[in-house]
């Protein structure tokens, strides 16, 4: 370079600006370096901030599915019970009815048979008065006949 005074005295503050130059650029680097580690401990924190709720909203999603299939199991069980007992309700009412018409069947049939011996009956006293009033008949025709 140059032996001028002017040359010497801007060479000078020109090395003190390339000091100061690399000391904030130094600086910048450290704060971006500081800066981009916060970012991530920022980031680390909504992360596991994120996973805690979604954590936390998968639990209670699976609790409250567990109480409603509970609750739906339940009500199966319940209604197939009822289900079942009215069926059986319902088989018994029907052999109940059967059985009352087979004694109702019963109680005509013997009826039918009664009557059919107290008509038997009516018919026989009937011929044996018809056979005794034509016995007094012909007594009486013999009587007159004579």
């Amino acid at each position: 370079m140059s032996d001028a005074p002017i040359i010497k005295e801007l060479e000078k503050e020109l090395s003190g600006l390339e000091v100061t130059i690399d000391g904030v650029t130094q600086t910048m680097l450290e704060h971006r370096t500081e800066w981009q580690n916060e970012m991530v401990d920022v980031s680390k924190a909504l992360g596991d901030k994120v996973d805690a709720e979604t954590t936390a909203r998968k639990e209670a999603l699976q609790a409250e599915t567990k109480a409603r299939t509970d609750e739906i199991r339940k009500e199966t069980t319940t209604r197939t019970e009822q289900f079942r007992e009215l069926d059986d309700g319902l088989t018994v009412e029907i052999q109940e009815r059967i059985d009352g018409d087979n004694k109702s069947y019963e109680l005509i049939e013997n009826l039918k048979a009664s009557n059919e011996n107290n008509l038997a009956d009516v018919y026989q006293k009937i011929q044996v008065n018809v056979d005794g009033i034509s016995a007094n008949a012909k007594s009486i025709e013999q009587v007159t006949a004579q």
